[in-house]
């Protein structure tokens, strides 16, 4: 949230991570904010990890 409290959307770096156990209580409070940032998202991001050191 900017300081203006409008919602902006970021970049990976600075985005909130939760485990999946969280996912019930993100949901709630998705919905919760609903009205004031309709566009608030819950995404999974999957992490592929490769070794460039081989």
């Amino acid at each position: 949230m900017a300081e203006n409290k409008a919602f902006n959307l970021v970049g990976i770096n600075k985005a909130s991570v939760y485990p999946e156990t969280e996912l019930a209580m993100l949901k709630v409070l998705k919905s919760e904010l609903q009205e004031q940032l309709p566009s608030l998202r819950i995404i999974k991001i999957t992490l592929a990890e490769t070794d460039h050191f081989a």
